[in-house]
């Protein structure tokens, strides 16, 4: 186990400052990617970069892979889109909110067939990976057995299971965990304003897909690896004259996350 946190730690490093380079080069804008960078570190719920879990690792990968885009790195893009999937199986809804940034950064890129042959080592990958979760399961998508094994997943509305956390006579953590998915998803709207469909598509991905297990028990995991609302805040924060106060409402409410 303490391994295990070591890497995260590790990675959570590495992640920090590929984040920043990798607005660096998006934005163009330092002082942004800077604020950015800073929300990314203290906002609520972002202590599990530092855990036992693979929201380091993961979005490591995803930055990685969104940067290797933008700066045509395609072999490496091919390295990072795999791995991604590897760490975790969802990492293939990434690949569409990938794809539509390349056509975003790329112009006509839309029409050159060699957009698309970039993703032909994801594609291997996650073909390798189900059916060697076969061999071991019997299920080719045997990750989704096990989690209604074990954590009695049953499929639902997504919503459905905002509203039942919601309904409760008692405030609780899923009570809470449904407002800050009801927060994120309308935020991710703003995506659109800007015309940024890629981050639009990824966020209601990572909010929506685990709701379909019926429970909000997993949401602010699943919202800390959406890296565009960092960016978002970060640009608001870059122009506020409140940081300071600001900073120190997130700080608090990181602190009170802990409860939840």
């Amino acid at each position: 186990m303490e391994s295990i946190v070591v890497l995260a730690n590790i990675c959570s490093i590495l992640l920090i400052v590929v984040f920043y380079r990798f607005l660096v080069n998006y934005i163009k804008e330092k002082r942004v990617a800077y604020w950015s960078t800073i929300i990314l570190i203290v906002f609520p719920h972002h202590y599990y970069f530092s855990m036992a879990y693979t929201e380091s690792l993961f979005l490591l990968l995803a930055i990685l892979s969104f940067n290797s885009i933008l700066r045509k790195q395609y072999i490496l893009f091919g390295l990072f889109s795999s791995l991604l999937i590897l760490t975790r199986v969802n990492g293939v809804f990434f690949m569409i909110p990938l794809l539509i940034f390349h056509f975003r950064i790329h112009e006509n890129s839309i029409y050159n067939p060699k957009t698309y042959f970039i993703f032909i080592p994801a594609l291997i990958t996650l073909i390798i990976y189900l059916f060697h979760i076969h061999e071991v399961t019997g299920y080719y998508l045997g990750f989704k057995y096990i989690s209604e094994l074990n954590w009695d997943a049953k499929q639902s509305f997504p919503f459905s299971a905002i509203y039942n956390a919601i309904a409760v006579k008692e405030f609780n953590y899923l009570t809470y965990n449904a407002f800050y998915a009801l927060f994120f998803f309308a935020l991710s709207f703003r995506f659109l304003a800007r015309k940024e469909f890629d981050f639009f598509l990824l966020c209601l991905l990572c909010i929506l897909i685990p709701l379909y297990e019926g429970s909000t028990i997993s949401q602010p995991r699943f919202i800390s690896v959406i890296f565009p609302f960092s960016i978002l805040i970060g640009n608001a924060l870059a122009k506020c004259r409140y940081k300071v106060v600001i900073l120190s409402l997130l700080l608090g409410l990181h602190l009170l996350s802990f409860h939840f």
